[in-house]
């Protein structure tokens, strides 16, 4: 005899139980194939450590691509008010090969203007934005919307920092162009940051209404994670990575203490990562 909640069940009731657990497990299958539907074949990829990094340098690398990187900072003040700058160099390119792209990054507290137009950057003051300054062509750029620095308002006529506690991983999202394709990434979840770690735990990223790749962030190393590009040979491939990778090295102003770095309260500026 078997038993369901204390209930029994017959011969005939086990077989409808089957019959709806079966069912269940179909549902759940089309559910979670739909929460992941590529346009296109896909395969995830270990992010790991690049070759030929350089003096002082770090790295990471992915699917045969690596991004090579440096952080750096600059402080200036006006009218007793200090703001800071922080500045992450690039290269990208085959891993331990010749670096196809290069460029600097920052992120700052104030306004700036955005290269893909008012609709995307909605006056927003928090934005870590990407230059490239060697690249094939013109066609390339890369800005992401962090949640603010900065609070709406005014204490003794210094702007007030937001507190960490008030910060939404919905605020977040980036827009890649890439050889003059347009992809945007936007969070695919959350969880509570501890010290330097993301609070947003990976990105989807799409080009157009197309889900075309994803990147998942380690929940215990800050530079490591993996990221579902599409297959050798898809146009797409090289951008989903790219951004994958960016994605990852990118100041996090999830923790308190970089947000500080950031915003210059803190005077005894050291790597972020």
């Amino acid at each position: 005899m078997i038993y369901l909640i204390g209930w029994p069940i017959v011969a005939e009731g086990v077989e409808m139980l089957r019959i709806f657990l079966a069912s269940l497990a179909a549902l759940s299958i089309t559910v979670a194939a739909y929460a992941d539907t590529y346009s296109t074949e896909v395969e995830t990829l270990q992010i790991g450590s690049a070759r030929k990094v350089g003096l002082f340098k770090q790295g990471i690398s992915a699917g045969g691509q690596s991004l090579v990187y440096q952080n750096s900072s600059s402080q200036s003040s006006l009218n007793g008010v200090t703001e800071a700058k922080v500045e992450v160099g690039f290269d990208y390119g085959a891993n331990g090969g010749p670096r196809e792209l290069r460029g600097k990054c920052s992120i700052a507290g104030g306004s700036y203007q955005s290269i893909f137009g008012p609709d995307w950057s909605g006056g927003t003051d928090s934005v870590y934005f990407c230059s490239f300054k060697s690249a094939p062509n013109n066609n390339f750029g890369l800005e992401v919307q962090v949640p603010p620095l900065y609070s709406r308002g005014f204490r003794g006529g210094v702007t007030v920092t937001n507190p960490a506690s008030n910060l939404n991983p919905s605020d977040t999202s980036a827009r890649l162009e890439y050889d003059g394709v347009i992809y945007d990434a936007f969070p695919t979840s959350a969880r509570t940051p501890i010290g330097q770690m993301h609070m947003v735990e990976g990105y989807s990223i799409y080009r157009g209404e197309d889900l075309v790749g994803r990147v998942d962030f380690s929940p215990n190393v800050s530079n490591r994670g993996v990221i579902t590009a599409p297959l050798r040979g898809s146009e797409d491939r090289n951008a989903v990575i790219f951004l994958g990778l960016q994605l990852l090295v990118m100041p996090n102003v999830d923790d308190t203490e970089t947000r500080e770095k950031i915003l210059g309260q803190d005077r005894t500026f050291e790597r972020i990562r």
